[in-house]
C-alpha cells in the first residue's frame, strides 16, 4: 500500500503540479533555477500528506533528496537531442527510488547511474554523483566514533564506485569492437 501512495504521489508531483513554464525556467537556469527547489518542496509535502504519517520523515528526506539529484543531473546532463531519453531515464530512476522504498537498493542505484554515466562519457556526473554521496555520508562518519567503521565505509564506497566505472569503461571500449 506505501508503494501505491509514493507513486501517486510523485505522479501529482511530476506531472499535476508541475506546469510547462517551470519545467522551461528550469531547463534554462538548471541548478540555479528557484523553481527546481519549489519542485522539490512540493514534492515532500505530498509526500507527508499523502503518507499522513510523520515518523515516515526519514523516508520522505530520502525521496525529496533522491529527487533533488536526479533532476539536477538531468538538468545538467541533457541536450536539446537527448532530451526524451533523459525524461525517460529519470522517470525510471524515481521509480527505482520509491520501489527500493528509498534506501534498501541505493547501492545499486548508484552502481547503476555511474555506469550509465561511464558509458554516456559524462565524467562530470559521475563526480558530481561521488560528491553528493560523501556530502550525505559525512555525517554518519564524523559522528562514528569508531574508526573501523568509518574505514569499512570509505572503503566500501571506493571499490563500489571503482567497480562501476571499470565495468563502465570495459563495455564501452568492448561494444564497438562487437558491433
Amino acid at each position: 500500500m506505501i508503494l501505491i501512495k509514493l507513486i501517486l504521489a510523485h505522479l501529482i508531483g511530476d506531472f499535476f503540479l508541475q506546469p510547462s513554464s517551470w519545467v522551461q525556467e528550469k531547463e534554462q537556469n538548471k541548478l540555479k533555477s528557484p523553481t527546481l527547489y519549489l519542485h522539490v518542496l512540493i514534492h515532500v509535502a505530498i509526500l507527508f500528506l499523502i503518507l499522513w504519517d510523520l515518523s515516515k520523515w526519514p523516508l520522505v528526506l530520502i525521496i525529496g533528496i533522491s529527487h533533488l539529484i536526479i533532476d539536477a543531473l538531468k538538468l545538467i546532463i541533457q541536450k536539446k537531442k537527448t532530451k526524451r531519453l533523459f525524461f525517460f531515464l529519470d522517470q525510471l530512476l524515481h521509480l527505482l527510488v520509491l520501489i527500493a522504498d528509498a534506501g534498501k537498493y541505493i547501492g545499486i542505484l548508484e552502481r547503476v547511474l555511474v555506469f550509465v554515466f561511464v558509458i554516456l562519457n559524462h565524467w562530470e556526473a559521475v563526480g558530481f554523483l561521488i560528491t553528493a554521496k560523501s556530502v550525505f555520508r559525512f555525517g554518519d562518519l564524523r559522528e562514528s566514533k569508531e574508526r573501523k567503521l568509518t574505514e569499512y565505509i570509505l572503503i566500501g564506497t571506493l571499490i563500489s564506485f571503482g567497480i562501476a566505472i571499470l565495468v563502465g569503461l570495459i563495455f564501452q571500449y568492448s561494444v564497438p569492437l562487437i558491433t
